[in-house]
C-alpha cells in the first residue's frame, strides 16, 4: 500500500486487516488516515469467490447431509462454511494488497 499523503509504502499486515474492517488505514510515517478506494474490479473479484465458495459448500452440505443428520454431518458442513469463510477472507487480503488503493479520506 503507498500512502495518498507521504507517498510512503507499507505492507498490509494481517494485523493491520483485521484491526480496520471498514478500509481506514493510518500511514505509520506521517500519521495521516486514508481509505481503500472501491473499484469495480475488486467488487467483481470478491463477489466472485463468494459465489464460488457457496457453490462449492452448497454441493457437498447437499452431499453430506444426504446420508441423515447425523451430529458428525453437522460438524462436518459447519466446517466447510467456517473453512470457506477463512479462505475468502485470505483472498479479501489479497485483493486488498494487490488491486485497491489508498486515497485520502
Amino acid at each position: 500500500m503507498t500512502c495518498p499523503h507521504c507517498n510512503h509504502g507499507f505492507a498490509l499486515t494481517w494485523r493491520r486487516y483485521l484491526g480496520s474492517p471498514t478500509g481506514k488505514h493510518q500511514c505509520p510515517v506521517c500519521g495521516g488516515y486514508s481509505r481503500f478506494k472501491m473499484t469495480l474490479s475488486y467488487v467483481a473479484m470478491v463477489g466472485s469467490a463468494w459465489l464460488v465458495f457457496f457453490g462449492i459448500a452448497f454441493g457437498l452440505t447437499v452431499m453430506i447431509l444426504k446420508g441423515g443428520r447425523t451430529p458428525r454431518a453437522v460438524a462436518m458442513v459447519a466446517a466447510i462454511y467456517a473453512a470457506g469463510c477463512v479462505i475468502v477472507a485470505v483472498l479479501d487480503r489479497i485483493f486488498d494488497e494487490r488491486f485497491r488503493k489508498l486515497e485520502k479520506s
